[in-house]
């Protein structure tokens, strides 16, 4: 199982935007970080995926007011990979 280092996660370093978030490898990220604390942004380009794998993060170390959050995109697509950036919450 995935488990971030400390140096990884060291600092204010809170949030995380991980693309392929709705299955698979991204998605078991998304639950080492999450159970972590760390609020994380799903990135992918199936809303039904994306909405499925959300409901499963666990929510309840994330900071008061924070929650979970998704981008439906196709990262090989500019505008689609600036829409996701731009949704990134990187000040806490």
């Amino acid at each position: 199982m995935f488990r971030p280092s400390a140096a990884l996660l060291s600092g204010r370093a809170r949030s995380a935007l991980i693309t392929g978030g709705g299955s698979g490898i991204g998605l078991a990220v998304a639950h080492a970080f999450a159970r972590d604390g760390i609020r994380c942004t799903l990135v992918g380009r199936t809303a039904s995926k994306l909405t499925d794998a959300l409901g499963t993060l666990p929510a309840e170390d994330l900071a008061p007011g924070q929650a979970h959050d998704m981008v439906v995109a196709d990262v090989s697509l500019a505008a689609d990979w600036d829409r996701a950036i731009g949704a990134f919450p990187v000040s806490s």
